[in-house]
This record gives structure tokens, C-alpha cells and sequence, in this order.
């Protein structure tokens, strides 16, 4: 592929009419998904919860609390207190699971861009109300949730008898002492799953070029490529357009960190051979 050189004087002053067309499309196309970035909280002392409103209509939704509970409730055999990070759902709401131990009912712990629909396994209304993140009695700790950074709970918000999917990003320290809980989002057409992380930007295509998609979320630029075969160019520019990231891939999927950047709308540009596209994407 010829490489070409970029004239950034020329291309600073285009990029204000760019933006602007770039900005009214990717929104109509991403309004299904509705991302709420909130002041991290942290719960660190018996009782400290988190009451999450997942669709923002003034109803919680789900309960996340760190709560220190006596063993002998569980097991009547034992005693002590246990620390735990707990989330808890009200109404007929539901939160994906995975059996740890005893655990049956455990939220699962969900990895970024994992897809939250009905392929996963949920506590319902056969289960307990109460899904165990993290566990720790006598020193030890239990739970998917352990030690884990920027992990997802995987939500079901059930609403006028309609099912919505959703996620909340979360912390939880290494004892099963502390969570903090940084953002949530959910998707608002009803019986449609959503990536785990996805802030509203659902593999926007790039113009000009098929089965090339990108997708942003918690400070990384993700370029997806249908076909494998042949190199792509992938440029990154803010909205003066000053170029930030330039590089060649052939992979289908490439990450790109945009840790340290400014808040804000940047553009991806796309070339591969002599097609070039390019769509705006928002960093957090």
C-alpha cells in the first residue's frame, strides 16, 4: 500500500464541517443505547450501598452493598462474619450468574464486549434476590468478583412486562471489602442485547468501506475488519485535526489505548488500498 503524507495546516481547517456531519449521523444511529457516567462511589463500611437506577426513571433498580453478615444465617453449624460484596435486585429484575462454591446464585463477573443477552445464564425469580460477588470468612475469599478491575455486571431490567439488558462497571478489592462502581448503560429497545461496556457506539461502519466497524469505550478505540486478508491504515485525529495515532494492521480486531486523552469527540480514519472512510467516535 503507498503510503501518503498527511498536511496537517490544510486538513485542520475541513475538520470543524466534518465534525459536524459526522456528529448528527453517528447520533441517530446510536440513540437505542442510553450510557450514564456517574461520580465513582465506594463502598467500604458494613451497610455502604450504591442504589443503581438503571433507566433512570427515580426506581432502583438493583442495590449494590458491602455488608458484613453472621455465617451461622447461612450455616448454622458456623459462626463468625463474613465481608461481602453483595448486589441485590428489586422487583422481578434479574443479573447474570455463575455458581462459585456454594454459591449458586453469584453475579458473574463479565469481561469487556462480551455480548449481554439471553445466552447467559440469569438469576430469576426461582433464584435468591441476592447475587454474592465476593466472599471472604477466615481470611479466604470467594466469588467471581475477587480482586477484580473494571468487570461488568450483567443486568435484566424487566419493565411494563418488557425485558431491557444492561451493564454496571465495577471494582472489588482483593478481601471482598470495597467496590467502587464508575458507570452503567442499558439498551432501550426492548429484547436487544448490548456489549458489555458499551457507552452508545454499536460498531458504527465506516463510510466507503464494508465490514469495517468501530466501537469505543473505557479510554480504547476497538477497529473491527470483516475480512483479514489485506492491510489496513488506521489514523487518529482530534477535532483540529492533529494526528494522535497512526498505523498498519491486518488483524480482524485492533485495539488502540487512548489513555491520557482529553474528554471529547475524535475521528478515525479507515484506508485500505485507495478507499478511505472515516467516523467519529467519542472518548470518555
Amino acid at each position: 500500500m503507498k503510503k501518503q503524507k498527511n498536511s496537517l495546516p490544510s486538513k485542520i481547517a475541513a475538520y470543524p464541517a466534518i465534525a459536524a456531519s459526522l456528529i448528527a449521523a453517528a447520533g441517530s444511529a446510536n440513540a437505542q443505547i442510553v450510557y450514564t457516567n456517574i461520580t465513582d462511589y465506594t463502598g467500604t463500611n458494613d451497610q455502604d450501598a450504591y442504589a443503581l437506577d438503571l433507566n433512570n426513571d427515580g426506581t432502583t433498580d438493583y442495590t449494590i452493598k458491602r455488608a458484613d453478615i453472621p455465617v451461622s444465617s447461612y450455616y448454622s453449624s458456623s459462626s463468625g462474619t463474613a465481608k461481602t460484596v453483595q448486589v441485590m435486585r428489586n422487583s422481578s429484575n434479574e443479573m447474570a450468574r455463575k455458581g462459585i462454591g456454594s454459591y449458586s446464585t453469584s453475579a458473574a463477573a463479565i469481561p469487556m464486549k462480551k455480548l449481554i443477552d439471553t445466552g447467559l445464564t440469569w438469576v430469576n425469580t426461582n433464584n435468591s434476590g441476592t447475587g454474592f460477588m465476593a466472599v471472604n470468612f477466615n481470611n479466604a475469599n470467594y466469588g467471581p468478583w475477587v480482586n477484580q478491575k473494571d468487570k461488568y455486571l450483567a443486568l435484566k431490567l424487566i419493565k411494563n412486562s418488557m425485558t431491557y439488558y444492561g451493564w454496571a462497571r465495577l471494582d472489588v478489592g482483593k478481601n471482598s471489602d470495597v467496590f467502587t462502581i464508575k458507570d452503567y448503560a442499558y439498551e432501550s429497545t426492548p429484547n436487544t442485547g448490548i456489549l458489555a461496556g458499551n457507552q452508545g457506539i454499536v460498531g458504527i461502519e465506516v463510510s466507503g468501506l464494508q465490514g469495517v466497524s468501530i466501537f469505543a469505550a473505557d479510554k480504547k478505540i476497538t477497529v473491527n475488519l470483516s475480512e483479514a486478508d489485506g492491510e489496513a491504515r488506521i489514523s487518529v485525529r482530534n477535532v483540529l485535526g492533529q494526528e494522535l495515532n497512526n498505523l498498519v494492521t491486518r488483524e480482524r480486531g485492533t485495539e488502540i489505548s487512548m489513555e491520557g486523552a482529553n474528554t471529547g469527540v475524535y475521528f478515525v480514519t479507515i484506508t485500505r488500498g485507495t478507499i478511505s472512510g472515516t467516523a467519529k467516535i467519542y472518548i470518555q
